[in-house]
């Protein structure tokens, strides 16, 4: 911040603005060696005229010249911005050798990825698909594999081979997060929801999920008592949460869901305890 008294009208210049006795004082706020002015709006404090420009001023030098022929400078610091470390990515192995992608989750946003997977042979350029699905807030990402690869009688695929080779090891790396897997075999079975099985408040499945979605994809309905009298309604409140453990058909890495806290004429159901 710089003031400047002496015979002058008083003037200054930081990250409050600049401020000034009269509109008149201001000449042009640019980037120093540029004289493209900036703009922005005026506002009345303490008796000082006060210029804000619209937008925040970048990291750099900035001027403000002034009619009398004084020019403020004003120093915008560089801003350290934070930038999102990998936290997980799902699934691990054994993964299927059809396997379409990874779900990862950031600790905060991240602007952009340098992602690769890692075969017996060395790096795979041709692994991934061209797109990536980001979250709004960019925390979360699926990262797709080549989807063309993954599937048989198609001239690409078969020049190149599959993405995935069962019983060979691979290695994802993305922002210099490594991830190593092994791949089982192909998995073409469908959801058998009849494999399903509820426990108290837990329902059990005979495959893995996607844990981090943790409620977002599931939704409680308080259906009707024995007795069915009453309409079934949604339950806004109710904690869904997904764990890690065995379903009940007993397959390796099968996953569960657990209600807790469902809220239904005022009586609070007990939890079932995660099976992780």
């Amino acid at each position: 911040m710089i003031w400047l008294l002496a015979c002058s009208m008083p003037a200054t210049f930081d990250a409050g603005g600049l401020r000034v006795q009269e509109q008149s004082q201001l000449v042009s706020v640019h980037r120093a060696g540029s004289t493209q002015p900036v703009v922005g709006t005026w506002s009345t404090e303490a008796g000082m005229q006060v210029f804000q420009p619209l937008t925040p001023l970048t990291e750099g030098t900035w001027e403000a010249q002034l009619a009398d022929g004084r020019v403020l400078v004003h120093e915008v610091p560089r801003r350290e911005s934070v930038v999102g470390e990998v936290v997980r990515i799902w699934p691990t192995g054994p993964v299927p050798s059809n396997l379409l992608g990874f779900h990862v989750s950031f600790s905060a946003p991240v602007p952009v990825i340098e992602r690769e997977l890692l075969g017996p042979d060395g790096p795979d350029p041709e692994a991934f698909a061209d797109v990536s699905l980001w979250s709004e807030d960019r925390t979360q990402l699926n990262v797709l594999l080549h989807p063309s690869r993954t599937k048989t009688g198609i001239p690409f695929a078969e020049e190149l081979g599959p993405n995935l080779v069962e019983g060979s090891t691979y290695t994802l790396v993305l922002n210099g997060a490594e991830h190593p897997f092994e791949v089982g075999p192909a998995d073409h079975a469908r959801p058998v929801p009849e494999d399903w099985h509820v426990d108290g408040t837990t329902l059990r499945f005979d495959e893995r999920l996607r844990s981090d979605l943790n409620g977002a994809a599931w939704r409680v309905r308080v259906g009707p008592d024995r007795s069915g009298r009453g309409p079934g309604r949604q339950q806004p409140r109710a904690d869904v949460r997904c764990a890690r453990g065995r379903g009940d058909s007993g397959r390796r890495g099968a996953d569960a869901v657990s209600v807790h806290g469902v809220v239904s004429a005022g009586v609070t159901s007990g939890s079932a305890p995660d099976p992780s």
